[in-house]
């Protein structure tokens, strides 16, 4: 039998065992919210990322564009040069702090990739530097290429750590999984727009007619885009998606068509002359026009991706004050508990036992201390001092019929 020489032991392991399974539950509940509030934190750090690595590609994507329009359309363009490289450096270094930041395990690779990208893009700077030296019109596009497809490897590696991003946020979260989607759809639409943009400049700023290979580019790229808006449209009149998200995606989707229409007008105008259809500065105007809807779409995404992460760590904070509160309420309970248990039942037991002990060791002098209460172990208690007391009164008569005895015996034998 366990604790059979202890009441009080016994009492004590009674009220732990009949504890334990509260205090479990209270333990398991708040691990459950500090839990949720780690894994907001990680999310909300990995949105703030993703947001970083979409906006840096984005800024460095239209930043070569507009390289190539200065080299077009400006006699010195070293200053237009030297600044998209300065911006564009301080983007992708404040993306990557982003990066590394955020709690990806695969953060480090794609950190290095961006980087690696970047000394690539850098190794070219040379290119444009050598364009920018010549006469403008003996200025030649193609020469710049390289470098135009190195801005675009790194555009690459900055979309690969955002994807990378993102479906770790899809992971962990249904209704981020829902924004994530609608952020993919509407980022793939700008990419695929751009690279009309791309298609069309060369034949644009000489007004040839498109190659066929052209044609069938630029219509992949077209159908592509007319397909993104579609989806789109539907992602955001799924049910529960806010009224202001859904706006910014029509308001973005809109800018788009209207720009295809423009691009159209232009396409039909081409093989009627040798000189350019639309300036360069102009084309790269159009074709950046939807960029800055498209991208305030993403980032409402990212805006409401992160009220998300705010709300479910506000609602696990107060999940675990609650349960930290009944956790500091139920040790305090069991504490006077414990106190009143010792007080009422197990000290005034222990007493009663010496007591007893002492009575059989023959000592009644000494009176059993009564109870706290007037409870059953008060009534034992007050029994056991009646017990005592009627002891005491046994042996004080027994002791006058002992005197008496002896005074008995004495006078007999002098009167024998």
């Amino acid at each position: 039998m366990i604790f059979s020489t202890s009441v009080r032991r016994y009492l004590l392991a009674t009220m732990v065992a009949s504890s334990a399974p509260a205090f479990g539950t209270l333990g398991y509940l708040g691990y459950t919210a500090i839990s949720d509030i780690r894994t907001n934190h990680r999310l909300a750090g990995l949105v703030e990322a993703d947001r970083a690595l979409l906006i840096t590609g984005n800024a460095i994507r239209s930043g070569r564009g507009g390289v190539q329009t200065g080299l077009q359309s400006q006699d010195d363009a070293i200053p237009t040069i030297r600044s998209m490289l300065t911006t564009s450096q301080a983007q992708i270094a404040a993306a990557v702090a982003r990066l590394t930041a955020a709690e990806l395990p695969e953060r480090a690779g794609l950190a290095q990739s961006i980087a690696q990208a970047q000394r690539a893009m850098e190794a070219r700077i040379g290119d444009l530097d050598a364009e920018a030296a010549k006469p403008r019109p003996q200025r030649n596009l193609a020469a710049t290429m390289p470098w135009y497809d190195a801005v675009g490897q790194i555009e690459a590696a900055l979309t690969k750590a955002s994807a990378a991003a993102s479906l770790a946020v899809r992971r962990e979260d249904p209704a981020l999984a829902e924004l994530q989607e609608i952020k993919d759809a509407a980022w793939q639409m700008r990419s695929v727009y751009g690279l009309q943009c791309s298609a069309l400049r060369p034949a644009l700023g000489s007004g040839q007619s498109l190659t066929p290979e052209q044609v069938k580019l630029f219509g992949e790229h077209r159908g592509a885009t007319n397909t993104l808006q579609r989806n789109l449209a539907s992602l955001v009149a799924r049910p529960g998606m806010p009224d202001a998200l859904a706006s910014k995606v029509k308001a973005a989707t809109q800018q788009v068509s209207d720009a295809h229409s423009a691009m159209d007008q232009l396409v039909a105008k081409l093989g009627r002359g040798t000189g350019p259809v639309i300036a360069a500065q102009d084309w790269t105007t159009l074709c950046n026009a939807p960029f800055t809807p498209v991208v305030e779409a993403v980032s409402h995404t990212l805006d409401e991706m992160l009220v998300i992460t705010t709300q479910q760590s506000t609602q696990a904070a107060i999940r675990l004050a609650l349960f930290s509160g009944l956790m500091l309420a139920m040790i305090g309970l069991c504490l006077l508990s414990w106190r009143g248990v010792r007080k009422r039942l197990a000290n005034p037991l222990i007493t009663m036992n010496a007591a007893l002990a002492r009575m059989q060791a023959g000592n009644l002098d000494e009176p059993v201390p009564a109870a706290p209460c007037p409870d059953e172990v008060g009534a034992l208690s007050n029994a056991l001092e009646a017990y005592r007391e009627n002891l005491v009164k046994v042996r004080a008569l027994l002791s006058d019929l002992d005197a008496t005895a002896d005074v008995m015996v004495k006078t007999l034998h002098r009167t024998g």
